[in-house]
């Protein structure tokens, strides 16, 4: 019997089937090294390195995203702050003024009552008929303290009546004023037309005159009034009646 020896392996090639030298091969090697060189390049482009040159934003950095609105709602409160102050002091220099004048009102009328003469208030204080006490003119000569002389006021009236009420009127309002009748020689000082009287009460003396107007004899009775009325005062002091 002979023993055969194995030998070299032989592959014989089915049909449709390449070796490694054969074109199939070398195609399909070709296509897996554009496949492997596309996928390198699509790598290298998503590579971290294309983020290096961006700059990352504010929202992105973590404790700087709430500094603007940190800012901006202090800002308001600042704001709203100022406001309130400014309303403050608004109400205060409105509270202030309003104190002012309702202390500068009574202040006013209270320094008036003090300064006012008070021989024109004893005038001012008779409780006439308004038909009596038409059109007053003041007049006053002298000083208030005397200085050098002391101070004789003036005051004349137009009445819308004859003298003779004109005269009971005024009478009437003297003695309810306290004003006591006084017989003086010289008084009247002079001579004259009407009615001449006078009054004497604390500190002053008073002189009453009402007569007759004199613009009737001018023609213009429509504004001429029917009897004018003078009072002087002076003070008692200096009353020469009285030396």
């Amino acid at each position: 019997m002979t023993e055969t020896l194995p030998g070299p392996a032989t592959f014989e090639r089915s049909p449709g089937t390449s070796g490694p030298g054969s074109p199939a091969a070398d195609e399909k090697q070709t296509r897996r090294s554009r496949k492997s060189s596309a996928s390198k390049a699509g790598a290298a482009d998503q590579s971290p390195v294309q983020y290096r040159d961006k700059k990352p934003t504010d929202k992105a950095l973590p404790g700087k995203s709430s500094r603007p609105s940190r800012s901006r709602a202090g800002g308001r409160v600042q704001v709203r702050a100022q406001l309130r102050h400014v309303e403050r002091l608004r109400l205060l220099t409105l509270a202030f003024v309003t104190l002012v004048l309702l202390g500068s009102l009574p202040g006013f009328f209270l320094i008036r009552q003090v300064t006012r003469d008070p021989g024109f208030r004893a005038m001012d204080a008779l409780e006439l008929p308004a038909w009596a006490t038409r059109s007053p003119v003041d007049q006053a000569t002298g000083s208030r303290w005397c200085l050098p002389s002391c101070r004789v006021r003036h005051r004349v009236w137009e009445s819308r009546r004859a003298p003779q009420p004109t005269v009971e009127a005024y009478q009437r309002a003297l003695r309810r004023e306290g004003w006591v009748r006084w017989e003086v020689p010289r008084c009247p000082p002079w001579k004259v037309r009407g009615d001449y009287t006078c009054w004497h009460r604390d500190a002053y003396t008073l002189d009453l005159w009402v007569r007759g107007p004199e613009c009737g004899s001018d023609g213009d009775e429509e504004r001429c009034p029917e009897a004018v009325v003078t009072v002087v005062i002076r003070n008692a002091g200096d009353d020469g009646r009285l030396q």
